[in-house]
């Protein structure tokens, strides 16, 4: 708490210079999580079948978190610290509490009427113990730290065009855990090509967004002291229309196609499909936005199988997703919020035997304020 206080203070005192344009936004909110650590409903250990009673972590969780944002701007030039941090207290499952810090810097230089040069620098630290066990990726620790470098153009190519051409480096190092260090440096490019045209009810807008990520990965088992080395290429393409149903309602459907190639042996290779639907709204008051989308995804080389160890062909996920969020401004400063997210996994491995790669339900609500100083 004595921590949290001189943040507040540090960035209060920021906040009172008069050169620098400021803002500060506390948050907290009261919520239920259910199944934290996404873990299947059933798992048969040494002879025993658990149930969710035994495997799923449900708690009721306050979150309190803090952005701040400094600013200095100058003739077509600005930058800018940025600030956040959040912390949530699980009240009945204690050791799964966790905080992040992501302090971050931004430059942006308006070259001219169509060119918009942006480069952001950040480094999150994410303090949580545990592991990822859902068997959507590698298997990897919770916390870990972060750093990020990316650079980008906003432009045009013609008049109802709006593009964006971004280059991304990262470094994550995960915590130590069960006798393991993973580690990854990563280079990534996205493109945006956009178009848009007014109609009568509000801009209409549509396009494609390519990207591409490779993440070069180093494992070092710390007892044998053995590195294992590998990548991952992961490339997407996503098309999608935003159209206006009122001048303050709209409507974003998109399809996304997704690959991933494993370089060791193909193990985590994949291929997805995912269409996706948003609906928001926004006026002076109040905000929503809701968001609906289904994944079917397809591994090259892992196996699904049954109890008996019996090979059910690719193993292959379908995730049906659901968010919402809601913002109800009472004046400039005083807001309440309402969350929640809904996720869930079906998987054609049935092998309760394993932890990983199985089926699962998660779901987080919640409810709170905001306040701008």
């Amino acid at each position: 708490m004595k921590g949290l206080i001189k943040i507040i203070f540090f960035l209060l005192l920021i906040k009172s210079s008069a050169q620098i344009k400021t803002n500060l936004t506390i948050e907290t909110s009261t919520g239920y999580e259910y199944n934290i650590f996404k873990s299947p409903i059933s798992f048969l250990d040494n002879g025993v079948l658990k149930g969710k009673n035994e495997l799923y972590k449900n708690s009721l969780f306050q979150e309190g978190s803090i952005r701040f944002l400094a600013k200095k701007k100058w003739k077509k030039q600005s930058f800018s610290f940025r600030f956040n941090s959040k912390g949530i207290n699980y009240f009945s499952e204690k050791k799964s509490n966790y905080f992040t810090f992501l302090p971050g810097l931004r430059y942006i230089n308006k070259l001219n009427k169509k060119t918009i040069w942006r480069v952001d620098s950040w480094y999150k630290i994410k303090n949580r113990e545990g592991e990822n066990v859902d068997g959507s990726e590698l298997n990897f620790p919770l916390g870990n730290n972060h750093f990020g470098l990316a650079t980008s153009l906003d432009f045009r190519l013609y008049k109802q065009n709006r593009s964006v051409f971004k280059v991304v480096y990262g470094n994550r190092d995960y915590k130590k855990s069960n006798g393991s260090d993973l580690s990854y440096n990563a280079i990534g490019v996205t493109t945006v090509i956009r178009n848009v045209f007014k109609r009568k009810a509000g801009w209409h807008s549509y396009g494609i967004v390519g990207g591409f990520t490779n993440k070069f990965f180093q494992q070092k088992n710390l007892t044998t002291n053995v590195t294992a080395k590998f990548n991952w290429k992961d490339m997407s393409a996503t098309l999608f229309y935003r159209y206006p149903i009122t001048k303050k309602l709209y409507l974003k459907p998109s399809f996304e196609y997704k690959t991933r190639i494993d370089s060791n042996k193909d193990k985590f290779s994949y291929t997805q499909l995912k269409p996706s639907l948003n609906l928001a709204y926004k006026n002076n008051k109040m905000t929503l936005g809701l968001t609906g989308s289904y994944s079917n995804r397809t591994y090259k080389a892992l196996i699904a199988t049954d109890n008996s160890w019996n090979k059910l062909g690719e193993l292959n996920y379908q995730y049906f997703q659901l968010k919402l969020g809601v913002e109800r401004k009472f004046n400039k400063k005083f807001s309440i919020t309402a969350s929640g997210f809904l996720n869930n996994r079906t998987s054609n491995k049935t092998n309760t035997k394993s932890m990983y790669f199985r089926a699962y339900s998660y779901y987080n609500l919640c409810v709170g304020f905001k306040y701008r100083f």
